[in-house]
């Protein structure tokens, strides 16, 4: 994912959901989180629910750690589609995807609506949730 430039990866920050709003208000978070970096800590693919103060804290981010930035494509059959196929693609890659929708010790927040499904086909295709990571990890790992 190489360095982290919280410009850069303010700008390609998005909403799982695709929305505008979405993408605005990741992209405040990043921008913010961009100053406070937990010092050589590694992060990556973020799953998050809109406007949750967990996504919008401006502390406690780690480098690489970003948004998938998809773009509304209309409906939520369609912003479903997309999601669900950029999820997949991300999964492939192997990496520890976080889940930043969690209490202070880990533990996952119950939601609905698309945070809930990706968490469904993280957990429908093995993936393991590790509260000490706040991370879906692989089957291998």
């Amino acid at each position: 994912l190489g360095n982290y430039d919280p410009c850069s990866d303010a700008a390609k920050a998005g909403s799982l959901y695709g929305t505008a709003i979405g993408l605005a208000s990741a992209a405040k978070g990043l921008w913010n989180a961009g100053k406070n970096l937990v010092k050589g800590a590694k992060g990556g693919l973020n799953l998050f629910k809109k406007g949750s103060e967990q996504a919008l804290k401006p502390t406690g981010w780690k480098e690489g750690d970003r948004f998938l930035n998809l773009p509304n494509k209309g409906t939520p059959q369609l912003n479903w589609k997309q999601n669900y196929g950029a999820l997949r693609n991300e999964m492939r890659a192997g990496k520890p995807i976080y889940d930043s929708y969690r209490l202070p010790n880990g533990e996952l927040i119950p939601t609905s609506g698309f945070l809930n499904a990706e968490r469904s086909v993280l957990q429908s295709r093995g993936w393991i949730y590790n509260a000490n990571k706040g991370a879906w990890l692989t089957p291998k790992n």
